[in-house]
């Protein structure tokens, strides 16, 4: 991730040429050279992935150090959220990974660790015996609490480097990159 790094922030100081990723920076490449010639074709797109990767890690980097604070994950504060809009009802297994951020490997395990902790509780669904249903807490609703004042200021860091149109603009570009679908003129075949 080093490789990928140096290339995101010094791409400026570099032609064209050299900003082509390195089979380091470019770890999914079955064949490197197609991927130099895709590159070639398509500087900007690399770049522009290149530093979504580097500003994605900063921000993770960011809530992870609130996160760690408050003794949970990124992703438990993820699931606590979501159970938080569920509340008192709250949701199943299928439920909280359909609405996750980052698919968590092992969500069973996750939320066993919340529970330990005694942000979630654990309920059986009336209408399916085999159901389990996970429910926050109090205590999983006081932990959010005292979480979201300490984001305002990574939000506020935010505010202060990316204007609402930015904001707007970089949401519609998210979207249309995480949408689906392939555009036959651009799709590179490895």
């Amino acid at each position: 991730m080093k490789t990928i790094t140096k290339i995101a922030l010094k791409s400026s100081e570099r032609s064209d040429a050299e900003q082509i990723g390195t089979e380091k920076a470019l770890p999914l490449a079955v064949n490197p050279a197609e991927v130099r010639h895709a590159a070639v074709d398509m500087p900007h797109l690399v770049e522009a992935a290149f530093n979504l990767f580097v500003a994605a890690d900063y921000l993770r980097g960011q809530f992870d150090s609130v996160c760690t604070k408050h003794g949970i994950s990124h992703t438990q504060y993820n699931v606590l959220r979501i159970l938080q809009r569920a509340y008192p009802e709250g949701h199943s297994r299928c439920e909280i990974i359909d609405r996750l951020v980052e698919r968590a490997p092992d969500t069973t395990r996750l939320i066993d660790r919340l529970e330990q902790q005694g942000y979630v509780e654990r309920i059986r669904s009336l209408e399916d015996r085999r159901l389990s249903i996970a429910r926050i807490t109090h205590k999983g609703l006081n932990i959010l609490d005292e979480i979201t004042p300490c984001f305002e200021s990574v939000w506020q860091e935010l505010t202060c480097k990316v204007s609402r149109a930015e904001s707007l603009m970089l949401a519609e570009i998210c979207e249309k990159i995480y949408a689906g679908g392939y555009c036959k003129e651009v799709r590179i075949e490895m």
